[in-house]
């Protein structure tokens, strides 16, 4: 019996030993990892996306971020889909998690930016007469016709040609399609039609000027809210001075 109790005495000393080498090693490992954050799965922007720019899946690549620098309204793998095909509101730099609020908001369709009461009404530009794709959505404008004068002036002399501002300080609710103002640096700013936000009387004001001459823009500065009255001015007159 008594040769036995070494025997036990070891066993019970071994494993009193490995249950303090695994709390030993429990504990290093907790010390190693209590740094380690939970991370999310977010995405961000595979290379530079300028302004104006529809989302393709090949723009887009995972990244991970701690969860505490997790915000509302950051894109990730689970809800980035959903803006596949949408056009970028701003430039997203590459490597930058992508945000809902870089978009476009969805709303921007012409119906909803109408208030009660007023139309949209679109007319053909040219390159001169749409200031040479400088004009964005949201600028302000004057809307001139030129046309050719039917009546006689003093004397019986035809009147030729003259050219009348017919609706000043108009808003540009498009341009082709585009209801939003794009970068300063896009190469894609040409445009062959805007979009005027009118009431139904200058709407039917525009319409009956297209169908006598050609139309021409004159953008305005945003401070400049005071609005010249409209008056014409015959060609012949300005150049003859007759």
């Amino acid at each position: 019996m008594k040769t036995k109790l070494p025997l036990v005495a070891a066993i019970i000393l071994g494993i009193v030993a490995a249950i303090a080498v695994q709390r030993f090693i429990s504990r290093q490992v907790q010390a190693k990892t209590a740094g380690v954050e939970e991370t999310h799965t977010i995405v961000v922007a595979a290379s530079r996306l300028p302004q104006g720019h529809n989302l393709k899946e090949s723009d887009v690549k995972p990244g991970s971020i701690p969860k505490s620098l997790v915000r509302e309204g950051m894109l990730d793998t689970s809800n980035y889909k959903d803006y596949v095909n949408q056009p970028l509101a701003t430039t997203v730099d590459r490597e930058r998690v992508l945000l809902k609020s870089d978009f476009a908001a969805k709303a921007y369709t012409l119906p909803t930016k109408l208030t009660a009461g007023m139309r949209a009404v679109t007319i053909d530009v040219s390159q001169e007469g749409g200031l040479a794709g400088l004009i964005q959505p949201g600028d302000r404008v004057d809307v001139m016709v030129t046309y050719q004068d039917q009546g006689t002036g003093k004397g019986g002399a035809e009147m030729g040609m003259r050219t009348a501002l017919i609706l000043p300080n108009m808003e540009i609710m498009a341009t082709d399609n585009q209801t939003f103002a794009v970068s300063a640096f896009d190469d894609k700013r040409g445009y062959s039609t805007v979009t005027i936000c009118a009431t139904p009387e200058q709407a039917l004001r525009i319409v009956n000027a297209k169908s006598q001459g050609s139309l021409y823009l004159a953008l305005r500065s945003k401070e400049d809210i005071a609005s010249p009255v409209p008056r014409s001015v015959n060609i012949r007159e300005e150049l003859t001075g007759k």
